[in-house]
């Protein structure tokens, strides 16, 4: 494997711990599920719901059912004032 290689998986790895860690956050600062916590961790990450349903693998009105649900636990009513909860919770 040359440097480039090497370099792409250390920072691939270090996204997923990253990932990993923001979801424990989330679900212990915020109450979520770990399927809510994995979603909203996707969100604010910049990816859609539909392409986070997909790589998830599940329907994309699961995806719906799980924001919802992030929503009603945070009190937030939209995906851009749960993602901007996100943000503040990671300034903290």
């Amino acid at each position: 494997m040359d440097g480039w290689g090497r370099l792409g998986n250390d920072v691939s790895e270090k996204l997923e711990r990253e990932t990993e860690a923001l979801q424990v956050r989330l679900q212990q600062a915020l109450g979520l599920s770990s399927a809510e916590a994995r979603l909203a961790a996707a969100l604010a990450r910049g990816t859609s719901l539909k392409a986070y349903a997909e790589a998830a693998g599940i329907a994309e009105g699961t995806a719906r059912v799980q924001l919802k649900s992030a929503f009603a636990r945070t009190g937030t009513h939209r995906q851009a004032e749960l993602v901007a909860l996100i943000w503040r919770l990671g300034q903290d």
